[in-house]
């Protein structure tokens, strides 16, 4: 979920600034630190002043960080966040058609002077632009300037963003105005790292020196206005932490267990609780809960058991569960040492009569004086570049096992899945997939899986017939994805893919076409290599029968893997960034380009080739309530061609404009969110056309009518 700046409750929050009091209350002094990113702003000596209710730490999936500054006029941002893969050019622009998702916004249109110049700014570490909108509140209207700035956080991952919202008759004092604090930005001086990459790096410098404290084992009793804890006996502020907690005598459908940290007498703590119903908390003490969420594992069995995993660095903790990453933790707010306990019985509620849980494990080490360690870095960094040389020095040499060739027989319920009879951590795979039907019919996918644990956790890519990618652990929730820039969507069509993992970090590729660099940070160990096809229940059909031809997995030595990390590489090499949408063009409703799809209904179709321009392409919509994602996967495009919703057919000569979507990018994709059902676009005559480009809007390339299959 992308968590948006209201513009109606901005200009609430101007109305009520000079009645604000307290307002200073919740940041200490005139500065704030982004605790995700590290950058600082100042805003000492200026009349701005923070919103108390707009800080925000490490938000959602893309981890954003929020400061909201009001002078009484206008509103200023701040905020860090993973988005874009640090495309400066796509940040400006879909920050900037993100407004079109505000109730009340219309009219959007570059911002111009009085001598009608735009405000545009570009360089290889930001980029900027301004836009004018229409706000309706109510009966009444007010036109804005929204001024956005996005500069370079993690190279690849993540982007400062600065937006400025006033008015225009003082959009340009506003903006000296604005530009007094955005001059104090102070970036760090190393980037912020990937928090699984993090955790583990923190994890094996904690375990290269011996425990503070433990293993130790006992009992812990509870009740009503009882919490049962067990004291560790050290005073340590930076640690990593462990203990596992066996389900409760006598069995009971709600119980929690937890650790408190930081402790310094009396309810002076962090308290990490999580319950059998699988929610968890961080609370101060017992004051408010600071963060919370849920975890997918909790083993509530009668003989069951689970774990707790606890890393404090400074201001940064992680906190892992049965094994798994489940959050990054702000532990600004009590940065002292002191004791650490295991804890049952935190909530009235878990303990509404007496019980023990059996506790073991619990173990202390102190990261005291270890600096954010060089380990976290992945140990080679797997881009457009390493990659390719990767795969020819693995497959120079002989592979684990001889080539395969085999049906994945589906079935409703579980992935399908074929092991390649190998035993590597370390490796180089290859195999060539058969599609079992065209992506318009019927949809499929393939990937392959690796490092398998004793719980049975693992790695895997898979790809998806409407050209999404995805890559997890398990069934848990996407540590990344994307859509591919080539993919074969016709019955029999051949798609192979390759995967690369070394030590911490892997990539693959699709037909020859490098995608993306992934963590593997989280397991390790030697285990088989598996193909599959099924790994979600939309794209399973029992008997269907997807066909795998030369699976072959190589050993990827570590003199290969030492010989790569020699090459001098920027990181990841992202895909081609999004083409700003031209908000100028005065012929549809405006859309909002997304990263992501939600859940809800799907409708596939291709867009045919027309006048044997050679470029056709394959859309799929996904319908979620009021809204549907559009996403277009093109071939023969070279990136610019305008894609549009039109009311009425192809074959209709007339057919209006409905909805420019986003313009096709280099690798001939395109994403876009519209604020059209799918009932909408199926209950009416729709179509979808690829037009050669702005200045030959005419000529459409390919087109297909958007129709419900039988």
């Amino acid at each position: 979920m992308r968590f948006k700046r209201s513009l109606s409750a901005l200009v609430v929050a101007l109305l009520l600034l000079t009645s604000a009091t307290g307002i200073l209350a919740q940041i200490e002094g005139e500065s704030w630190t982004s605790p995700t990113y590290g950058f600082s702003v100042s805003w000492a000596g200026t009349e701005w002043q923070p919103d108390p209710e707009g800080t925000l730490t490490a938000v959602g999936p893309e981890r954003l960080d929020r400061v909201h500054l009001l002078n009484g006029v206008s509103s200023l941002y701040f905020e860090g966040a993973t988005r874009y893969q640090g495309d400066l050019n796509a940040c400006v622009a879909e920050e900037a058609n993100l407004l079109a998702q505000e109730t009340g916004v219309s009219e959007i249109r570059p911002y111009r002077d009085e001598e009608g110049v735009q405000l545009v700014a570009n360089g290889p570490n930001s980029s900027a632009a301004a836009f004018t909108l229409t706000l309706s509140i109510g009966d009444q209207e007010a036109e804005l300037v929204d001024y956005v700035e996005c500069r370079t956080l993690i190279p690849g991952q993540a982007v400062l963003v600065i937006t400025l919202v006033t008015q225009p008759p003082v959009f340009d004092q506003e903006l000296a105005a604005a530009q007094s604090v955005i001059d104090t930005i102070a970036l760090p001086e190393e980037p912020s790292l990937d928090p699984l990459a993090a955790y583990g790096g923190w994890l094996a410098a904690a375990q290269e020196r011996p425990s503070i404290a433990g293993p130790l084992t006992g009992e812990l009793t509870f009740g009503p206005d009882a919490l049962g804890v067990a004291r560790a006996g050290v005073d340590a502020p930076d640690f990593y932490a462990r203990a596992e907690f066996v389900n409760p005598e006598p069995a009971r459908d709600m119980w929690d267990i937890g650790i408190g940290f930081r402790d310094s007498g009396g309810e002076e703590q962090f308290r990490l609780v999580v319950d059998a119903g699988g929610s968890w908390f961080l609370k101060d003490g017992l004051g408010a809960v600071i963060t919370g969420g849920s975890v997918v594992d909790f083993d509530t069995s009668p003989a069951g058991s689970n774990t707790i995993e606890l890393v404090a660095a400074g201001d940064t903790g992680y906190f892992a569960f049965n094994e798994r990453l489940v959050s990054e933790l702000d532990l600004s707010a009590r940065a002292e040492g002191g004791d650490l306990f295991v804890g049952a019985g935190f909530f009235t509620e878990d303990a509404t009569e007496e019980g023990t849980i059996a506790y073991s494990g619990f173990e202390i080490w102190s990261l005291s004086g270890i600096e954010s360690p060089a380990a976290v870095e992945p140990s080679i960094a797997i881009d457009a570049t390493t990659f390719p040389q990767l795969i020819a020095a693995s497959t120079a040499q002989p592979a684990v096992a001889e080539p395969t060739s085999g049906d994945l027989v589906q079935s409703v319920g579980e992935a399908t899945v074929i092991p390649g009879g190998v035993d590597v951590e370390d490796f180089v795979a290859r195999v060539e997939f058969i599609n079992p039907s065209d992506a318009t019919e019927r949809p499929w996918d393939f990937g392959i899986a690796f490092r398998e644990q004793d719980n049975g956790d693992h790695y895997r890519v898979t790809v998806a017939s409407d050209g999404s990618w995805e890559y997890q652990i398990g069934l848990q929730a996407d540590l990344a994805g994307g859509t591919v820039p080539s993919l074969s969507f016709e019955k029999g069509g051949r798609n192979v893919l390759e995967v690369v993992v070394a030590g911490d970090s892997a990539g693959f590729s699709l037909n020859g076409i490098f995608v993306a660099e992934l963590n593997t940070s989280e397991l390790h160990g030697a285990s088989d290599v598996w193909v599959g096809s099924g790994f979600h229940q939309a794209n399973a059909f029992d008997g269907a029968i997807t066909r795998f031809e030369d699976f072959t997995v190589w050993p990827l030595k570590a003199t290969e893997i030492s010989g790569a990390a020699a090459t001098p590489v920027a990181g990841a090499t992202p895909v081609a960034g999004a083409t700003p949408v031209a908000l100028s063009t005065p012929t549809a409703a405006m859309a909002t380009p997304v990263a992501g799809r939600g859940g809800g209904e799907e409708l596939a179709l291709r867009l045919h080739e027309r006048d044997d321009s050679g470029i056709d392409a394959l859309t799929v919509l996904s319908g979620d309530g009021g809204q549907t994602t559009v996403a277009v996967v093109a071939r023969g495009g070279t990136g610019g061609e305008v894609v549009v919703v039109h009311e009425g057919t192809c074959d209709d000569a007339s057919m209006l404009p409905a909805f420019l979507l986003e313009d096709l990018d280099a690798s001939g994709r395109s994403e876009t969110m519209i604020e059209a059902s799918l009932a909408d676009l199926t209950e009416v005559p729709h179509s979808i056309a690829i037009h050669l480009g702005t200045e030959d809007y005419g000529d459409v390339v390919a087109c297909g009518d958007i129709t419900r299959g039988e």
